[in-house]
């Protein structure tokens, strides 16, 4: 087994057949999903802020030969360099190695190429909202997503997170939840946080992002978070509901920076 990251070994036929054999299966939904070609671009041309540097990390076999190689699994992480945060946009493994302990080893290399630029920055990720989307309106089911991404480490940032437009004839997203796996205990603060949203929004074509209402619909859920577990109303009640995976919960502290806490349900 091999991984590669496609940034720094970059392949035009690896990554077509990593776009069409594997992250397209596993997100159907155009609004939630880049083009092709957005993302090759990026990986082949690193270009400047705001637009974030890309790495796509892919696992398989005989990745030396293009053609024949054995696509299993891809991660796709977006640095964004002012506030030192990465996205991880897309996570998916084949049907037939899921459960292998890919996406983990994924998710490590994640972390690792991050500690590079940041020891003490944040992944962030999406994930469908169980309260949003059914089971049957998604390729796993959310509930099960969100247990997974929560033995992981994950954090619900407890904002009415959205999605903008990934192109303009896509609609923004309004059915994820924001994660978070900090690297450390003083990996995300309010301003950073609120510094990566800007970043994200204005990649994404949003020019001033303070003018966006979905953006200061966020800023003003993050200004009125307080150290109270539960955050807004219906977030511990969601993470309860996810199981006992998901087991912490964002809240603010009197400093401004972001910490967890575990819910009832919650294991270490």
């Amino acid at each position: 087994m091999e991984t590669i990251d496609l940034l720094h070994a970059y392949n035009q036929k690896l990554f077509e057949r990593a776009y069409a054999e594997i992250l397209l299966p596993a997100f159907p939904e155009e609004n939630e999903r880049e083009s092709q070609q957005s993302i090759a671009e990026r990986l082949a041309c690193k270009p400047p802020s705001p637009q974030p540097l890309t790495h796509a990390f892919l696992s398989g076999r005989d990745l030396s030969k293009p053609e024949q190689a054995e696509l299993l699994a891809l991660l796709i992480l977006e640095v964004y360099r002012r506030s030192g945060l990465g996205l991880i946009t897309y996570l998916a493994t084949k049907p037939s190695h899921q459960k292998s302990g890919l996406g983990k080893n994924l998710m490590e290399r994640a972390r690792t190429c991050l500690k590079h630029y940041d020891e003490n920055s944040c992944l962030m990720a999406e994930a469908h909202n169980p309260q949003m989307v059914q089971a049957r309106e998604d390729i796993l089911d959310p509930n099960k997503r969100l247990r997974i991404f929560g033995g992981l480490g994950a954090t619900i940032v407890p904002i009415r997170y959205v999605q903008p437009s990934l192109s303009m004839r896509q609609k923004p997203s309004r059915n994820l939840l924001l994660l978070a796996f900090p690297l450390s205990s003083t990996s995300l603060t309010e301003g950073r946080l609120i510094l990566f949203l800007e970043e994200f929004y204005q990649a994404l074509g949003v020019e001033d992002p303070t003018k966006n209402l979905d953006f200061r619909q966020m800023l003003k859920d993050l200004q009125s978070l307080t150290r109270e577990p539960t955050g807004p109303a219906g977030w511990q009640a969601l993470a309860n509901s996810c199981g006992c995976g998901l087991a912490r919960i964002v809240r603010k502290t009197e400093n401004g920076s972001i910490e967890s806490g575990l819910n009832s349900h919650g294991a270490q």
